[in-house]
């Protein structure tokens, strides 16, 4: 489509709030975004042709398309869920990372669970926090959690099938749902796990605090000392961060730097750990600016920790609306600044300091020019096969016969132009196929692609040979 008539399909665009999108002769997806007057923001990517992503959009959009929303507020959400769902080739957005790990509360069952896991199912919706930085910091935490409000750890066919307390249930490590079912007392154990999580550790300990004194009172010495080591470990997590914002509230901070983005936790006035995330292939479209809004965006439409205070190294775009976004999920007040001076401002300096080292140890890691050799590579790939966008997933497939009976098939996986050896598989043939080549890579590429769920390989190159 020319610009001319980009320029018609626009004209008719309402002056409102809403999500856009460009789309190609397929159909497919290019671009999603937000505004607060769909037909201005529209104007402003046809008149500006001198930027690498525009001009793309100009040379392959054949229709856009809008959704008209009640405000800003809930344009913020459509795209989200958009982008999220649609994956457009030029937007600019985290690479999905498995690194980390997450924890879940699973308030779908009739008595909820702790579940730490790495593949979270995010169409089920239920409280999540994370993702985590630090796997045994998880696990200590979790232990701490279960220690003071006690939940089951069995699972739910087990459940169902007791008929008397299990072990920790005789200890009292459990509430025994299996036999006592009181539903109300585990429904306040479970919401003072997910009230603690969500950041208010302050009242966790003033809790463990009054219980101690209680139990002091009463004499019960054994149980005021567990009670102790309780707070001793409550004020363990993490590391001390600087005196002068040592208090009770909860902070992120939040910096970008190149194609990385960095997170970093302050609970209970203390460091509790650092999350670094890289950007997709497309982030050098996106401005410093653009580029922290993704990073705010996409990390807390995911997660249920959201703290009193979110301190960026950089203005965001659209500050307001995404402070009204987080405050509406927090439920709470929250607020987005951006510190010039003071103590405040040291945070976002040692956000800054620790990505800037972090990105100078990568370098240091990769010989001169490769990680931009390795950019290049993506980018020729992507040319000669017409891609949108480099490729972030590869997979190789090739099938043999060795000395005319051991027939298998082998497949490689290149995630960003790296191996990953997680996903290389091996495929054993049946003999009715043996010595059949098409057969044999049929059937291989049929085994694999029933275990795709969401994601699928961008490019799935097979030796015909």
């Amino acid at each position: 489509m020319t610009a001319d008539s980009l320029k018609s399909a626009v004209s008719a665009a309402p002056d409102l709030p809403g999500v856009y999108s460009f789309h190609d002769h397929r159909g497919k997806i290019l671009y999603i975004g937000k505004a607060k007057s769909i037909i201005s923001r529209l104007r402003g990517h046809i008149s500006n042709p001198g930027d690498l992503r525009h001009r793309i959009l100009l040379e392959k959009s054949v229709t856009v398309q809008w959704t008209v929303t009640r405000t800003e507020l809930e344009a913020l959400i459509l795209e989200a869920e958009l982008i999220r769902n649609n994956k457009p080739p030029l937007n600019v957005d985290l690479r999905s990372s498995n690194r980390y790990p997450w924890l879940e509360v699973t308030t779908n069952e009739e008595y909820p669970r702790l579940v730490v896991t790495r593949n979270p199912d995010r169409s089920v919706n239920i409280p999540r926090f994370g993702p985590y930085p630090d796997a045994g910091n998880l696990r200590s935490l979790v232990a701490f959690l279960m220690e003071l409000y006690p939940l089951r750890k069995c699972g739910t066919v087990h459940l169902k099938r007791r008929e008397r307390p299990c072990l920790m249930g005789q200890l009292d490590r459990c509430p025994a749902p299996c036999t006592t079912h009181d539903k109300s007392r585990y429904s306040q154990q479970v919401n003072r796990i997910v009230y603690m999580l969500q950041g208010h550790w302050s009242k966790a300990r003033r809790e463990i605090v009054q219980q101690m004194k209680q139990a002091s009172s009463a004499l019960e010495f054994e149980k005021a000392a567990e009670l102790r080591d309780l707070l001793k470990r409550l004020d363990s997590f993490g590391w001390p961060a600087p005196e002068s914002v040592r208090d009770t509230v909860s902070r992120d901070v939040l910096a970008v730097n190149g194609n990385w983005g960095i997170i970093i936790q302050v609970r209970n006035g203390r460091f509790m750990g650092s999350l670094r995330l890289p950007f997709g292939p497309r982030w050098k479209y996106a401005s410093r600016e653009e580029r922290i809004s993704i990073l705010l965006r996409s990390y807390y439409s995911e997660t249920g920790d959201i703290p009193r205070q979110v301190l960026l190294a950089c203005e965001a775009e659209d500050s307001e609306v995404l402070t009204q976004w987080l405050r509406d999920k927090r439920e709470a007040a929250v607020d987005i600044l951006v510190p010039e001076r003071g103590d405040l401002k040291s945070l976002t300096d040692v956000a800054q300091k620790d990505l800037k080292h972090f990105l100078l140890k990568l370098e240091w890691k990769h010989p001169a020019g490769r990680v931009e050799r390795l950019e290049a590579a993506l980018e020729a790939v992507a040319d000669i096969l017409k891609l949108d966008a480099p490729p972030e997933w590869m997979v190789c497939l090739d099938a043999s016969t060795i000395q005319g009976h051991a027939s298998v098939a082998a497949l490689v996986s290149f995630r960003h132009g790296k191996p990953d050896k997680e996903g290389y598989r091996r495929f054993s043939m049946p003999d009715e196929i043996a010595q059949n080549d098409p057969a044999m890579i049929g059937d291989a590429v049929s085994r694999f692609a029933s275990h795709l769920e969401q994601e699928s390989p961008d490019v799935f190159l097979i030796d015909g040979g």
